[in-house]
């Protein structure tokens, strides 16, 4: 038999023998006969450290110990604890002694003396009977769990999974508590997943809360962190764990609670992320060694199928989720009542939270805050409780139920849950709460605050009766649905504070047509800046005079809007207004266009035209960019100025033109004149009355108010209805600095109409563009633009200066005239009155005017 006698060769034998001659000879021939002595333990307790070390496969035990405890006494821990097979050595061979060591069942006898043949035959016969019964042993186990193994992959419900695995670990293990703690490592989190208490009266578990709750931890205990670290399966002493009784009460309450002594424990590891142990704890020592490794492959077994049905249920759920979401967007957005809206809600979030009330706050505007709740009367019936309800419950005033709700939603920032004792404390400071709790006896609340964009806070408040209704996974779940419910909620309160806006606006806009078509006929400026309202003022000023008049501005902020209402306020609002852009045209082409020509003049002059100034005769012409035009051609256009008459090129005859100019640029005409590129006497002449429009940027508030305007129109233009714009659109038009200014907001509406397919417009990456550099205009004359941090005083001044300049030309026009329908005061559109008035406080006489014909400045 040399193979056997080689397995043999390798078997570790530890001698309990208190004789140290006879334990030196035994081990002696033992060794001879191929074995390992392991080592001799002369009482117990050296017995019970070496069987804690392990790597023993046979013990050889003097029945009477030379101390307090027997062989007998290690005999019954080696069954209790490690199930090794024993053999006893006794010199005793009386029937009484016999009968005491039968129940421990050794494995066989060996006699004092004992013979060098008799040991080799009981050794031998007793390792190939142990062997046996492992075969049997371990062909039993697989059996069974290849039996654990299909009948977990046949259940679908994780509940029954948990029966059926505590069912049959009850047939192997005698056990009165089974725990599962998991750790989310990623995330620092400790769960209970499992949790079962068993009555060993009629052997059925009290509790199989799954997934009960979950909480922050700041570290592992010292010992489930060393646990994690060995990876092991093993039998523990909770007392050798904990020698701190009041450490073991505080980390596992449940094992203090229930005086448990002993626990088999299993390592297990789902993914890098999620580690953790599943142990069974007894009160007496029940548990042994041998049973690990049956242990370890059934948690195994369990921890995989449960893993596996955990997946799909999160598949399920996560299906589920989606659509929920789909369908708390269209409740939300729908166009019912909020009342109505949020019942769905209620009705969609009780598949996923449990909840017996749940109130709805939304913060609409800082005085507008509803109430919504909603009492659960059955499976998806609810009774809506309005805030008379509520106040009648709560036994509040108005005002004290408002300023309580005010103070409580002001510090809800981050969602969470309390219960039982907490929830009672915290409603110290609450009194609408605790009413409400006490009222309808809940013992749980859940705060889930949504935090807009825009419109403030939406804070959804679940009330339960159980105390462990809710839990941290809730709060996940609530979280997951943050992103949906935010961006549905504000785009519903944006749509109706648009609606509303729009309304208000368009009432607004009314009167403010009203109020321009009295005045001065502005209908087609937009804007009620109190920068815009100074420009309409001076429009009004000069607008009824001849005198020329110079805007300035960036370009597109609508320079030929303003010569537009000039013109047609003006005297010769019934003759033509005719423009010209000076940066439109090649400088060869600009005098032809300005001042026509004769037929045969130049090259391509086959026939006589008539130029700009001879169609504007009598009437207005606005010159866009006179910065562009020509030093050549400047010289030309001063004698227009000045002696209102001209000649067409290749021509002889002197045209008179009676042409109120009004030009435009946006360009510094100052600097240009210090550069030489324009004449200083033109300047001069141009400059008589500088109107400078400011900025989009430095008028913001009137951009919501143009955006509507241009997103009307063009919805109009192209058939699309467009009753507001989003927002966040706002926001972003608010923020942006529009170096293009009113022509740049304009084109970005029109493009935004083009491709929106909502009634709500949206302004997705219009603004996402390199921005150009801007020019800032500079214009003499007017302090408000030499100097970008103004004073009132010196605003006033110059307000002071245009007016009295615009009084003068008036009274130049009429002659000294100040009543009548030619008097200066029907001029400027003022009362007579208000015009004396007017000439006292400046010192303006009017015989000073009385023989002027044309008054020049």
């Amino acid at each position: 038999m040399p193979h056997t006698q080689q397995i043999l060769n390798k078997k570790r034998i530890l001698i309990v023998e208190d004789e140290f001659i006879i334990a030196q000879d035994l081990a002696s021939n033992i060794e001879t006969l191929g074995y390992q002595v392991v080592g001799i333990a002369p009482d117990y307790d050296q017995a019970i450290v070496a069987l804690e070390q392990g790597n023993i496969d046979l013990i050889l035990l003097d029945i009477q110990l030379g101390n307090k405890k027997s062989g007998i006494d290690v005999a019954k821990v080696i069954n209790e604890r490690y199930h090794l097979p024993f053999i006893f050595i006794t010199s005793n061979h009386s029937d009484e002694n016999l009968e005491r060591i039968k129940p421990l069942h050794p494995s066989g006898f060996i006699g004092k003396p004992f013979q060098v043949k008799d040991v080799k035959a009981m050794i031998e016969l007793c390792l190939y009977k142990n062997a046996f019964l492992n075969v049997s042993k371990l062909k039993k186990e697989k059996e069974t769990l290849l039996e654990i193994s299909s009948a977990f992959n046949a259940i679908q419900n994780r509940a029954e999974l948990v029966r059926y695995f505590i069912g049959n670990l009850k047939k192997y293990f005698a056990f009165e508590y089974a725990s599962m703690p998991i750790f989310e490592l990623s995330q620092d989190f400790h769960y209970d997943l499992l949790e079962v208490c068993t009555d060993e009266a009629d052997a059925i578990w009290r509790n199989d809360r799954i997934i009960a709750h979950a909480f922050k931890k700041a570290n592992a205990t010292p010992f489930f962190e060393r646990l994690l670290r060995d990876k092991s399966t093993r039998i523990i002493e909770w007392e050798a764990e904990f020698p701190d009784r009041d450490f073991l009460q505080k980390e596992l309450p449940e094992i203090h609670k229930r005086d448990l002594k002993f626990a088999l424990i299993s390592y297990f590891k789902i993914n890098p992320n999620f580690q953790g142990f599943f142990y069974i704890s007894s009160k007496k020592s029940t548990l042994n060694n041998s049973q690990e490794a049956f242990f370890k492959s059934v948690t195994d077994l369990f921890v995989l199928a449960l893993s596996n049905l955990m997946n799909t249920e999160d598949i399920v759920f996560s299906e589920n989720k989606k659509k929920a979401e789909l369908l708390l967007a269209k409740a939300i957005s729908s166009k019912n009542s909020w009342d109505q809206r949020l019942e769905q809600v209620t009705v969609l979030l009780q598949d996923f939270v449990p909840f017996d009330i749940l109130v709805v706050n939304i913060e609409m505007s800082e005085n507008k805050c509803p109430t919504y709740a909603f009492y659960r009367t059955g499976k998806a019936t609810y009774e809506k409780l309005y805030k008379e309800d509520i106040l009648a419950i709560t036994q509040l005033s108005q005002d004290a139920f408002l300023d309580t709700r005010r103070r409580i939603m002001s510090t809800y920032e981050k969602a969470f849950f309390l219960s039982g004792t907490a929830l009672w404390e915290n409603n110290r400071n609450n009194p609408i709460k605790d009413r409400i709790c006490k009222h309808f006896k809940f013992e749980a609340n859940l705060i889930f605050p949504l935090i807009l964009d825009t419109y403030g806070k939406v804070i959804f408040s679940f009330y339960a009766r159980k105390d462990q209704a809710f839990s941290a996974e809730h709060i996940k779940l609530l979280n997951s649905f943050e992103n949906t419910l935010q961006i549905v909620f504000d785009r519903s309160l944006a749509l109706e504070e648009i609606k509303k806006l729009n309304q208000k606006l368009a009432e607004e806009n009314k009167y403010l047509l009203e109020e321009v078509q009295v005045s001065a006929q502005f209908e087609t400026i937009i804007g009620q800046t109190t920068t815009l309202k100074e420009v309409f003022s001076h429009i009004e000023l000069v607008g009824p005079t001849d005198t020329t008049v110079l805007i300035t501005g960036e370009t597109g902020t609508g320079k030929e809007l303003i010569a537009n209402a000039i013109h047609f306020i003006s005297t010769r609002k019934d003759k033509p207004l005719i423009k010209i852009n000076c940066a439109a045209l090649p400088s060869q082409l600009i005098e032809s266009e300005l001042f026509g020509h004769e037929k045969g003049s130049f090259t391509g002059a086959f026939e006589r035209k008539v130029g700009k100034f001879e169609f504007a005769h009598e009437g207005s012409i606005f010159l866009d960019e006179i910065g562009e035009l020509p030093l050549e051609l400047q010289a030309k256009l001063l004698r227009v100025l000045q002696e209102k008459e001209f000649e067409r090129i290749g021509g002889k005859e002197t045209i008179k033109s009676d042409v109120r100019i009004i030009a435009a640029t946006n360009r510094d005409l100052l600097d240009e004149v210090k550069k030489g590129t324009f004449r200083a006497d033109l300047y001069y002449r141009l400059h008589v009355f500088p109107i400078h429009l400011p900025a989009l940027r430095d008028r913001k508030a009137d951009i919501p108010l143009l955006a509507s305007f241009f997103a009307s129109k063009y919805g109009k233009k192209l058939n699309k209805q467009i009753i507001g714009i989003h927002q966040e659109s706002i926001r972003d038009m608010l923020a942006y600095s529009w170096p293009g200014n009113v022509r740049e907001l304009e084109n970005i509406i029109e493009q935004a109409v083009i491709v929106s397919k909502d009634e709500v417009l949206v302004l997705r990456s219009a603004l996402q563009h390199e921005e150009l550099p801007t020019k800032k205009v500079v214009t003499a004359g007017s302090e408000t633009n030499l100097k970008p941090n103004v004073s009132i005083h010196e605003l006033r001044t110059a307000k002071i200066e245009q007016e009295i300049q615009a009084i003068r030309s008036a009274l130049s026009k009429s002659k000294g005239k100040v009543r009548g329908e030619t008097g200066a005061a029907a001029l400027l559109t003022l009362k007579p009155t208000t015009l004396e008035a007017k000439m006292r406080k400046y010192g303006i006489v009017k015989e000073e005017f009385a023989s002027t014909v044309n008054a020049k400045f």
